[in-house]
């Protein structure tokens, strides 16, 4: 039942979550930045991917002190890439590892 609950209390954070026009316009260079430098190569496929990770946690949980909100934003994250990393790996040619 404690797990229901975290669930709904995240989907109910994240429905409440809103950013500034400067927040969002950061947040989109930051993640153009990012895959550029995947796409470059320029560094290491799993650092990047953990970046990317960490970005949009950071971005969508917004400040919340409650854990168990941050581990739900993360669990939906982590499906996200990895079906992004899967994508990624098909456009840049089956190569996924440096």
């Amino acid at each position: 039942m404690g797990d229901y609950s975290e669930r709904l209390n995240a989907n109910r954070h994240l429905g409440g979550v809103s950013h500034t026009g400067e927040e969002e316009n950061r947040y989109k260079q930051d993640i153009s930045a990012l895959l550029e430098q995947l796409k470059q190569r320029s560094s290491g496929w799993d650092d990047m991917w953990k970046k990317l990770e960490n970005a949009l946690v950071d971005y969508a949980f917004e400040d919340s002190s409650n854990k168990g909100i941050r581990q739900a934003v993360s669990e939906q994250v982590t499906v996200t890439l990895d079906r992004m990393q899967g994508y990624w790996s098909v456009l840049m040619g089956g190569k996924g590892s440096l």
